[in-house]
């Protein structure tokens, strides 16, 4: 079992017409997104926008855009505007990495072994 978890960097409260992401992405677009310290460059694949979502408190957060090369933007309803330096589930037992390989076109495998060796690695039961 594995958890990965990121910190809440930054708010952003988008303007009328103001898109999320490198595409600047429209479509259904929140008023506020949370930007997270977590991309593709860790080793998080870009298509997780399209099936997954992260975890917090209880609840999914779904991913705003696909992931940047150095963060990543979810989707605020309003309820979780006190989120700002907090940690979210990124991959873990409520956001879990399997499922989420198989809908991105991965084997779990493949998806964990990408991640990023500069994630922080805790080794739990091990003598």
């Amino acid at each position: 079992a594995m958890t990965v978890y990121a910190r809440v960097v930054s708010i952003h409260a988008l303007g009328k017409g103001e898109g999320v992401g490198y595409t600047l992405q429209m479509g259904n677009a929140p008023s506020h997104v949370a930007i997270a310290a977590m991309g593709y460059a860790h080793g998080i694949p870009r298509k997780i926008a399209e099936a997954g979502h992260a975890w917090w408190r209880g609840r999914p957060l779904r991913y705003a855009a696909p992931p940047w090369m150095e963060f990543s933007a979810f989707a605020l309803t309003g309820s979780e505007m006190d989120i700002l330096e907090e940690e979210i589930e990124i991959l873990g037992p409520h956001a879990p990495p399997h499922i989420f390989a198989w809908k991105v076109g991965m084997a779990p495998e493949e998806f964990v072994v990408r991640l990023s060796p500069a994630i922080p690695r805790e080794f739990c039961g091990v003598p």
